[in-house]
């Protein structure tokens, strides 16, 4: 086999390994503990999105040198359809999610069980919005039709005393 082949078939192959390097993980908490550190817990429909925070960015790090990539945040506005733990009385709530490839899971027109956290509240860049709720797929927020979210559901109805 000619040598030059033989190269670029190894270097797929170590940039494919990469890619995997570069794959988010996290450690995604049990029903249980997600929904003893959740402040808010709803089923919800995206309706709407806004940026938060301005596009992501390069950074530079004054003391390695190095580049770091500076996420901002996506506003999705939400129509709540049900809450089991936490308090609103708005029918559509913004819920905030990092806007990096491994935030990005709530999508327009689908339906979620959010598990989401109080934080500082954030404006929108337009300034007319306004979320203090915030977001991850590590936080056990999941899309319905996921494998988990009918177990997850079931959980919360049987162990969660209903929010008024």
């Amino acid at each position: 086999m000619n040598s030059g082949l033989m190269k670029t078939i190894l270097i797929a192959i170590l940039l494919s390994f990469g890619k995997m390097v570069l794959a988010c993980t996290c450690e995604i908490p049990s029903v249980t503990d997600a929904t003893e550190t959740a402040d808010l817990i709803l089923i919800g429909k995206v309706i709407g999105s806004e940026e938060f925070v301005p596009d992501s960015k390069l950074s530079v790090d004054s003391i390695t040198g190095e580049y770091e990539i500076l996420w901002g945040e996506r506003g999705y506005l939400v129509e709540v359809v049900e809450v089991f733990k936490g308090a609103t009385t708005k029918k559509n709530i913004w819920i905030r999610q990092s806007a990096s490839p491994c935030g990005s899971s709530l999508k327009k027109g689908d339906t979620f069980l959010i598990f989401s956290r109080n934080t500082e509240k954030a404006k929108s860049s337009s300034g007319n919005n306004i979320s203090k709720y915030y977001t991850s797929p590590c936080y056990r927020t999941k899309t319905e039709g996921h494998h988990e979210f009918e177990t997850d559901l079931a959980y919360l109805k049987n162990t969660v005393p209903k929010t008024k």
